[in-house]
Formats: C-alpha cells, structure tokens, sequence
C-alpha cells in the first residue's frame, strides 16, 4: 500500500470523505507538478515521514535552495521547570522547510520553469504514523499549487500513503471550503503570523523556544541535519529570520493572484475580458473576511528596549493600527486615497495599564485537555465549534497554560495580506490616461467613489464586519466590461440593488443600505475628515481612560476572535487568547467612529453567527446567502428538526387582568389541601378560598377581560340548566356537581361559548379545585375541611391557538407576529419558505370545488404550524369595516406601514406585512419591482378620491357574505367531490366580476364574492398565482375560515365528501407530501369539516359585530341525545363517501 498514490473526493452531505486510487490518466493529469512527478520516481512513494521526504533534496543540495523554520505555539512555556505538565502540555511544533528549484532561485517564483515545495510537519520529523503526526506538501510549479498530504487511505490506519488533494483554482469550485481550502481558502500557501513581532516562530519570538520542547525530541532534533548544524548548537540551521518565509509566502500569494487575475479578467491576448469569472469571489476580498492575519502589541521602542528573553510585558506598547482599520488594504496606495496624508494614529498603553484592562477579562492561554486532566475551565462545544472537539459534541475542558496573553500583549486578528491584494488586484485592473503620469487613473470593478463608501460604511471594523458583510448580496454575480468608458456595469447595477432595497426604501436610518447611498454622495475630504475624526477620538479616549478604553478594546479583540473560532482553521490555541471573564453567550462587539465600543446589533450578530457556523457544517459556502438584511437564526431553517404537531397551543395575548370590583387577582397562592395530622394547625397565611368571595364572582363573571360579564353569565347560566339541569348560581347544587363543573370548565366546554375570552385561565380553575379541596367553605367564616375531592391534572391543560383579530392585538403583540413571518417565512428572500408557500398555493389550490375553502384551512394550519403562532385574522366582515369613516375601514394600518420594531432586540425593521417578495420577485404590476402591490386607492386611504367608491364595493361584498351564510347547503351539486380529485386553477380576479353559478349553495356564492374581495385588495391578491405571496393572504382567509366556521356551526348536520383528499398537506394540515401517490396519506375533507377546536384552534371575537351572525345550532334549540335503538345505517340507505362529520 506504501507505494500507492490516491486521490481524495470530498463530500458534502455528512458522508466521510473517499480515497480513490490514482489510475495512470489521473496521474498524468493531476501530478504534474514536480513533487507529483517526484513520488511517481523509484521508491518515493513509500517516504512517510518528513526527515524522509527532506532528506531526499537534501542529498542534491546543489540543485535546490533548502530553507527550514520552525513554530511553537507553546514557545513562551517552560516545560523543564513544570515535569508534572508533561502529561497534558503540547508545544504545537510546526517545522516548514521550502525546497526551490535553483540554488540562487527566490522561493515561489513565477513561470513555467519555477518549483518550490512547502513541505510542513509536526515535531518529530521522523515519525510515519499519521496517528501521531502529521506530513503535507504544497507544490508551486510557477502558476499554481498543489495539495498533498500523506494519510490512512479511506482511515484504514494499517498503512499511510500520499494522497492529491487539489490544486489552487479549486478553492473556487466544487470543493471549496473542503480539506485543503478550508484553510488555504483562496489556493494561495498561508502564513497567520505574516508580519513582525512573528510571536511565535523561532527567531521572532522573544523567548527561546528550546524550553517547550521534550528532551526526546530536542536529541533527535541535534541529529538532523536540516535542523541542527552538526557540531553546533541545537536549532542553528533552523532560519531565525520569519522575515524571510514571510517574504516566501507573500511572492505565494502575489504570484498566485496574477494567476488568478490572467483567468478571470484576461483573454488570450491579455486583454480585459467583456464578461470576466468568478466575480462573486473576487469582490469577497472587500466584502467579507475570507481570510485573516494575526499580530499583537509593538513595544515602543521609543521608550523602552526590545526584550531578547521570556518575560511577562514591561514597559510602554503599541496597539497595531489593524485593530482600528484595515490597514493592510489601505496601506496599498495604488488605487485609494481613502487614507488622510497626515494620518498618524499610534495608540500607546502602558504594562500596568494592561494588567488591570485584561484582567477584567480573565485573559488566559488554554489548552484544551481531557475532562480526566483537572480542567481549569470548562466552556460548552459551541466554543471552539468546528471539528475542535475532544468526544463529540460535549463541553470542551481547558487548562490554563499562562495568565495573560503570553509574551507579548494586546493579541489581535486583523485583514489578511490576501484580502488586501485581492482587493488590490480587482480594484487595478487598467490604468486611464490622463496625458501625464500623475493624471493617470487605475480603474477597476468599482468606481473610487463607490470604493469609498463600502469602505466607510463600516471604517472602524475591519475584518468580520457585518455592515460590509449583508452589502455583499447586492452585489451581481456577473459583470460587463465596457472599453469606450474603462468601467464595469457591477459598479451601477450594485448601487441600483441597494437603492431597490427595503432597508433603502423604508429609509432605516443607520442601516448599511442607507449608510452607504449617503457615504456614496460625500466627496473625499469628507470621508478624510471623519476618519480624522475617529483616530482623534481613540487617541482622546487612551489619554482619558486608558484602563476603560483598553478594556473595550481588548474586549473587542476578543468578541473578533470568537467570531473566528467556529472556522476549521482555528486550530492554533495559543495564538488566541480567552477571556474567561466574559460569558460564552455575550454578544459579539463592534467598534464606533466615536472610539467607543458596542454590542453588536440582532441583525449583525445573526449574519456572522449564520455565516460562519454554516463555514464548519458539512456544506460550506464562503458566500453568505442572501438574507436581505433580516435577522435570522444561526442555522437555516432547512438545517432545524422537523415541525411536529404541538400537544398544546396558546393564545396570542397574555393573562387578561383582572377587573376592580370583580375576583381577585389568582396569584397561586392557594394551598393544595391534602390529608394531615390534626395535630399540626394550619399556620399559612396563604388565605383558604372560599364560596361567597372567590367562587360565585367567578360564576358571575366568567369572562376575566371586563365586558359582557353579565350578559355571558346569565347566557352560560341558562344553558347549564336546559342541557344538565345545572344550577351554576345555587351553593348547593355547585358543591353536588363540583368534580363535573371542573372537568368542563378544563375541558372548555363551559362556559357555553365560542369566545376563548369567557374561559377560565388555570389560575381561577386552581381556585375552584382548592376550594373543593377545603370542604368546599361557604365564606371566611367557614372553616375548611382539608379533603381531596379534586385531585391535582396529571393531564396539560387544553389549550388553542386563538386567531383574534388584528385589530384587538397590541402593537406588541402585532410585533411578535411580524417577527414570526419576518425570521421564520423570510419574506424578502427568494427561495425561502415564504416562496415555497406562494408557489404551493398557486400550484395546488381548488377553486369553486366542495373542497376549496378546507384546503384553505389546511393551508393556514400548515402556516401556524411554522411560524408557531396563530394569525390573527382581518375582518372585513364587520359593519364598522364597511363604513368608509371608521377607522377600520380599509386595509388595516399593520399592513401599510413602512417599519416595525422587532422584540427579540428593538432595533427598527422593515415591515414584513408590507415589503414581500411577490411570486419570483417579480410583481403583478410590472412597474412596481419585487414587492408585492395593492390598489393604490387602499394604500393611500382616506385622501384617496376614489375611497368612498371603493368601500362602496366592500358594502356589497358583506351583503353577499350574509346572503351566503343564510343558504342551507354548503355546497351545490356540480363543486361536489369525488375522492382523489383535485383542481388547481390561475384564474384573475375582478371586484366586479358576474356571479357564475345559479344554484344557491353556501360554498358557490362564498366563493364568488371571495375572489371579488380579494380582487378589492388590489394587484397580486388579485390574481390566484400571486394572491399567497402578499402577507395580508393570510389574515384575510383567516376570516374566510372564521365565517366558514360560522355556517357549519350553524348547520351541524353538514354533509361532505369526507374521503376527497387535500393534496398537498398531511398530519391534519400541519405538513405537506408533493410526491406521495398514496391518496389516503393525506388530510382529507373530512379532517378539515371538523369543529376548529378539534384541529387545536379557535377565533377571538371581532372588536366590532359582524355585519350579519348566523345563529349557531345551540341557539336555535338546545340539542339532545337520543338513543336509535341500536340499528345501523346500511349501505344502500347511505352514500359511503358522505358522512357526518360536523359537531
């Protein structure tokens, strides 16, 4: 096996990658490089380990130039002075050693003749098992790299072998973000510590790093040539100087970029492409954090010299200015101005000063151990994320290695040098003449202008900035290239998309989308002038307080790297500090332009916790999905457990208070009055409810929201007698029937009512059964009797989910349901669940069948069962709605307005009852855009001169909706159903469209007048294929269920085809099946003729009276049951598909 070659296919849906061997044309197509054609030479091969591999170059030095460095994340620590820390304590030794074609070569050199390895392994560079260490190579060949890394083939562990990875143009295919490209995210070699102090490599580091490492392998080390000159001391042919490898690593990534930017912006000829590649990916570099760098505080050599061994900070230091800004982008002055030319930011803090800010935190070096190692500290898995866990997904225990942050202070991440220059690169694409040289202007995807304004729009955050970030999907994927103006229509195109934003039109102020147009409008020196601004104010703050001010910033140091640290390449502990002070669920902080710090906003905070927790899944995307600016959860929806069905439901508004003069406020203080020795008295000052006070109120007044309590009383009191014989207001008779009372009243059967208002809440139900409990005590004076005559419900409650209408709902409560159709529906998103419901109703929805108005219901419980909350439903039924002076006439305010304030983080959104995508993004009205539309007579209101007329036409459809509730049949003869069958129509609605059918049913003439109704609402509720992707769809045929509920309620002996299915939905609507043949899998005509409570909701009562009520059966005549006798309906006498399914 040692001799095999193989290349490794990664995946994408959870599976473990697979190995494949490498036949002869897969060789000769994918090892060309030179380190691939070396391990098809002789026996190469089968050379495991890493002594092996080098040595092989080692012995024709004259053909190469060798170079090796070394790493050790754990340098600073002094394992010979702590024995006992053996046992847990890793160094994290990294030996890189470059191997170049040519003794004289510089390393990573262009053109087709150029070689250079990166050969990298772990301390023992003689080891072979993979268990133990690691071995990999990256192979330039003067184009592009290659990825090699010895491995257990497919992890059979009997043997390791050489496996292809990639090379560096597929980090921007199929396999991007896997094995290699997770890392070395661009193709480019990488290099994290790629500028001075290189805190941790050998030379660069202030403490000698021989300390760290086990004596074992410091006396293999003194045998190895590339490692320790023979006869010198240890480590003297390591290369002290990281200058040099930065500089290496650096030529990678310039010489790489050219080979990027000849594929994507350059045809044969060299000549800029009309229509370049891979566009999304280039302006990544500007956008987004695809990469970073790591560095930490200068000393200020100015006042203190530089230590030359270990020592904890002393002295004065230096914040780098890539805490502050991206200096690493805008230090390249080919193409921006941005930086003001006396800029001089140099924020200086003293030792001690540093001490006390990063104590506040808890700064310390960990080490992630096992639980069996006496941790120090234990953080759940979430907080290395990633494939960083010792077990799986469990807490993650660490042992803190130093206090502090090592040997240097104030370590930070920071723009990654490949950020800058791909920036650099797409931004210098060609260079405009202006007649001299210093009128020449580098142009390239975007406008300086437009440069500017992204950069400003979040200045002060310069890697993982969420404002910068959620701009990215304005950005088109494809570009055209115009010669005659030197320009590419990305430039307009990308600030029109922000323009057509909702964020832009609703005028958020503050929002990225608004930031950037006005930014977009500001000349240069303004831009100059607030950057000048900032760096005053940083500089004010250090010089006032500097321990509050370096607190915030090493805190915000802090809140970036646990952004970074669910990324699969965190993986080196010691460079990245914890702060142990600071809670896991703290929110993740950004900077301000007035030097100060902040919590960063829901929505930010939910882009980059989406984004990069998505960067460790099994399907990674550098690219953040588009998420139109909405805060969402940190996983996509399609990654949540399936909706199951809920046991119990709620009502949308909190416990109704309690009226003066009525019951007393149910505290559950009531004491469950079980057996006890008469010896002990009863010293609780909890007081023992009684009749006269506590009970008969509640008898009185059933309803707990203050209106009607007489009215509702004397009603459920009246009917308890003609049904039971029931005698709710007599003392006697309530303590007879007591246990049978409470089951009703639990089950919701009493009071005798449709208004879930009138019920009794738990807590009066706990009063009642306590008082039972008591012996049932007349008034105070009556002492209880402790007896357990109702014990306590083992069983949850019965609860609904309670439709109410939107015009009863609080701005609160309004708001909790628009944050459930903004986060959950993502009504702005193309592809998102919002869409799928448009098309699901455009593409499955009956029209003038028995079934249509049922399939509505099964609709909206699917809906409900989403968004776990009950729509609440818009009456346009109700007198008021029809009186063109009332305020509820027309559309309800909700669904005009522009903005909300969301409750999970009061931050100003748009409104999502307002701004939905329309089916495809594309409306009805063409001239309109993406959003959906309604007839401007509605949305202007009661300004508007055709407003009288057009409530006019609402008057005429209630009449009909009466009309409709005062037939007798549900439905006529040619809308009945025969099982199985299904129509789907797109018909256009017209709100004065001609009645089509002449026979008198409820279903038929509802049905018109419906389709008129929503034609009234205007553009895309008019037409069936858009109606569902406007927001009021919901609300509006949830009052199409309520007064449907009202005719069956009125007609219990309804009949139905009760076996029809209702395609798509299943588990009684709360799911949907597109592809299953089998016809009774699914819900049925029968499961959605049921009294609504059965399906687990029910309606609120309208704030105003409907305009007509139909009486329900209870309040025509009291209904009893009688007994048949026994005998059967036969087939003959009864169609079998046609049953009684109602009440």
């Amino acid at each position: 096996m040692a001799s095999q070659l193989y290349w490794r296919e990664f995946t994408r849906d959870g599976r473990s990658d697979v190995d494949h061997l490498a036949d002869s044309d897969y060789l000769a197509t994918k090892f060309t490089d030179s380190f691939g054609k070396w391990l098809q030479q002789d026996n190469n091969a089968s050379k495991q380990s890493f002594d092996k591999v080098v040595r092989s170059f080692l012995d024709v030095k004259s053909a190469f130039k060798i170079e090796s460095f070394m790493v050790a994340d754990g340098g600073f620590f002094d394992l010979k002075n702590n024995p006992n820390a053996a046992q847990w304590f890793q160094p994290r030794i990294r030996i890189v050693t470059l191997v170049t074609k040519g003794a004289s070569s510089s390393h990573f050199s262009p053109g087709p003749d150029s070689s250079t390895l990166c050969i990298v392994g772990g301390q023992d560079p003689t080891e072979c098992s993979r268990s133990r260490s690691f071995l990999q190579v990256a192979s330039w060949d003067g184009l592009t790299v290659r990825y090699y890394q010895n491995t257990f083939p497919n992890g059979n562990d009997s043997g390791s072998a050489w496996n292809y990875f990639g090379e560096s143009s597929e980090a921007f295919g199929p396999k991007q973000y896997l094995g290699p490209f997770n890392g070395h995210i661009n193709g480019a070699c990488i290099m994290k510590e790629l500028h001075k102090p290189w805190l941790h490599w050998h030379g660069g580091a202030p403490a000698t790093i021989l300390n760290c490492i086990p004596d074992t392998i410091l006396k293999k080390y003194e045998l190895l040539p590339y490692i320790t000159i023979p006869g010198s001391s240890i480590l003297s042919a390591v290369n002290r100087n990281p200058n040099e490898l930065e500089n290496a690593i650096t030529n990678c990534v310039r010489n790489w970029y050219s080979t990027r930017k000849k594929n994507d912006f350059l045809d044969p000829s060299m000549d800029l492409l009309r229509q370049p590649k891979n566009i999304p990916r280039w302006v990544s570099h500007l956008f987004l954090t695809t990469t970073i760098n790591m560095s930490s505080a200068l000393q200020n050599t100015s006042s203190d010299s530089v230590l030359e061994t270990y020592s904890m900070p002393v002295g004065s230091w230096v914040i780098p200015n890539s805490q502050f800004y991206s200096q690493e982008l805008l230090s390249l002055t080919t193409f921006s101005e941005l930086l003001p030319p006396n800029a001089n930011l140099k924020i200086t803090f003293k030792a001690e000063e540093y001490y006390e800010a990063a104590e506040k935190l808890g700064l310390r070096l960990l080490q992630q151990v096992r639980c069996q190692d006496s941790p120090d500290v234990i953080l759940p898995w979430e907080a290395l994320g990633g494939d960083k866990r010792i077990g799986g997904y469990t807490n993650v225990y660490l042992k803190t290695v130093l206090e502090y942050e090592g040997e240097q202070p104030f370590n930070l991440l920071h723009t990654s040098f490949e950020d800058a220059h791909g920036t650099e690169r797409f931004q210098t694409l060609g260079t405009r003449k202006g007649g001299t040289a210093e009128s020449d202007k580098k142009y390239g995807l975007f406008s300086e202008a437009t440069f500017n304004a992204i950069m400003m729009v979040d200045f002060c955050n310069p890697i993982y900035s969420w404002r910068r970030g959620v701009l990215m999907q304005y950005v088109p994927r494809k570009t055209k290239y115009n010669a005659s103006t030197f320009s590419y229509d990305i430039d307009s195109r990308f600030i029109e998309n922000v323009k057509n934003s909702r964020w832009y039109n609703c005028n958020i102020v503050g929002s990225p989308e608004c930031e950037f147009i006005r930014l977009l409008s500001l000349p240069l020196q303004d831009h100059q002038n607030m950057i000048d601004k900032y760096f005053t104010a940083i500089t004010d703050r250090m010089k006032q307080s500097p321990i509050d001010a370096l607190t915030d910033y090493l805190k915000l140091a802090e809140s970036r790297r646990r952004i970074y640290r669910p990324l699969p390449l965190d993986e080196f502990g010691y460079t990245l500090p914890y702060a142990t002070k600071m809670d896991f669920g703290d929110p993740f902080y950004e900077m301000t332009l007035s030097g100060q710090i902040q919590a960063m906003p829901h929505r930010g905070q939910l882009f980059l916790k989406k984004w990069t927790y998505s960067l460790a899944g099994v399907d990674p995307d550098l690219l953040p999905p588009p998420d139109s600016l909405i805060p969402r959860p940190p996983l996509p929806i399609d990654a949540l457990p399936a909706v199951t069905r809920r046991a119990a439901s709620y009502c949308q508004s909190l416990e109704c208070p309690v009226q003066k003069g009525g019951p007393e406020p149910c505290t559950g203080d009531y004491l469950y009055f079980g057996p006890r020795k008469p010896a002990v008295p009863h010293t609780s000052s909890r007081r023992v409810p009684n009749w006269a006070h506590d009970v008969f109120p509640h008898m009185q007044a059933p309803c707990r929201c203050g209106y009607g309590k007489g009215e509702i009383s004397a009603s459920w009191m009246k009917e308890t007698i003609c049904w039971g014989h029931w005698t709710l207001d007599d003392y006697d008779d309530v303590k007879a029937r007591a246990v049978g009372i409470y089951s009703h009243l639990r089950a919701k059967t009493m009071p005798v009512t449709r208004d879930p208002q009138d019920y009794w809440p738990e807590s009066a139900l706990e009063i009642f059964r306590c008082w039972a409990n008591a012996g049932f005590p007349k008034d105070s004076f009556d002492a209880p009797v402790p007896k357990v005559t109702i014990p306590k419900p083992l069983d949850p409650p019965v609860t609904y989910r309670v439709r109410r209408d939107i015009l009863s709902l609080t701005k609160n409560e309004l708001a909790v349901y628009q944050s459930k159709i903004d986060d959950i529906l993502q009504v702005d998103v193309l592809g998102s669940k919002w869409q799928e419901l448009g098309i699901l109703h455009a593409k499955w929805c009956p029209n003038y069948q028995e079934s249509t108005f049922l399939w509505y219901r099964a609709y909206l419980l699917h809906v409900e069962e989403m968004i776990d909350f009950p729509i609440p439903y818009w009456n346009g039924f109700s007198a008021k709605s029809g009186d063109q002076k009332s305020s509820a006439a027309g559309i309800p305010q909700v669904f005009l307005e522009d903005t909300y304030i969301h409750p999970g983080d009061s931050s100003v959104r748009p409104n999502p009852l307002k701004h939905a995508l329309s089916l495809l993004g594309r409306s009805m009205d063409a001239g309109a855009g993406q959003f959906v539309t309604r007839d401007p007579i509605l949305t202007q209101g009661r300004s508007s001169p055709g407003w009288g007329d057009k409530i006019y036409f609402l008057n005429k459809y209630q009449q009909e909706i009466a009309y409709s509730l005062q037939q007798s049949r549900f439905t006529s003869r040619n809308m009945e159903e025969f099982p199985g069958t299904a129509r789907a129509n797109s018909n256009t609605f017209s709100q004065e469209q001609k009645d089509i059918f002449s026979e008198l049913s409820f279903t038929g003439l509802f049905e018109q007048v419906h389709d008129k109704f929503r034609s009234w609402v205007g553009l895309d509720m008019a037409k069936n294929k858009y109606a569902a992707s406007d927001p009021i769809f919901l609300s509006f045929h949830a009052n199409m269920d309520r007064i449907v509920d009202m005719f069956l309620d009125a007609h219990p002996a309804t009949r139905c085809t009760s076996g029809s299915p209702l395609r798509p939905f299943i588990n009684n609507g709360t799911d949907v099946n597109y592809n299953d043949p089998r016809p009774w899998i699914y819900t049925t005509i029968g499961d959605m003729a049921k009294d609504p409570r059965a399906l687990g909701y029910m309606y609120g009562a309208p704030t105003s009276p409907d305009v007509y009520t139909a009486k329900t059966a209870i309040q025509r005549r009291p209904l009893s049951m009688h007994a048949s006798g026994g005998h059967a309906s036969s087939a003959s006498s009864m169609d079998s598909n046609r049953v009684l399914v109602y009440h």
